[in-house]
């Protein structure tokens, strides 16, 4: 039997899977946030992931996620390299999410 382990957040690094067409790649990353359910702790974005905040579609996608219960957390370093605020959105403090995707506490896409 595998034992069950605690849910681990999820953290995307790009608006899109590549490589690949990427208009298929940005379809199928919002596909798996809209199934995206608790008891997943919380979803963070960083890196060219924050380019999800410009696309209205990938933005309703994202206030759907929050309101199922799971926060949207979006990278501190990244927010400011790219000179915008949070929003609705919850801020991530980078050493958070870069220790636990060192430890393999973390699902990275």
């Amino acid at each position: 039997m595998v034992p069950i382990s605690a849910p681990r957040p999820l953290l995307i690094l790009r608006s899109a899977f590549v490589p690949g067409d990427r208009a298929l790649g940005r379809r199928l990353l919002l596909g798996l946030l809209k199934v995206v359910e608790p008891p997943i702790p919380w979803v963070g974005l960083a890196h060219e992931a924050l380019e999800l905040l410009d696309d209205p579609l990938a933005m309703e996608v994202l206030e759907s996620v929050n309101a199922r219960g799971i926060p949207v957390r979006l990278s501190r370093d990244s927010l400011a390299f790219m000179q915008r605020g949070p929003g609705a959105f919850e801020i991530l403090e980078d050493e958070e999410w870069q220790t636990l995707v060192a430890h393999g506490s973390a699902t990275v896409l």
